[in-house]
């Protein structure tokens, strides 16, 4: 590998890095939110599973 490609590869991992701390930070205030509102709850669970699965 190239020294340029190994740049680009890095470029990505941090780009990639900061795209999941940011949904992990959403994913965090969206629980929040549907912790005060029990009858989202349950909604919100299962599409965290699905979020987990990915």
């Amino acid at each position: 590998m190239t020294a340029r490609t190994m740049e680009v590869m890095n470029d990505d991992h941090a780009a990639l890095g900061a795209r999941i701390d940011r949904t992990n930070e959403l994913l965090q205030r969206m629980l929040a939110e549907v912790a005060k509102t029990p009858s989202t709850h349950a909604i919100f669970v299962d599409a965290g599973y699905l979020y987990a699965a990915a």
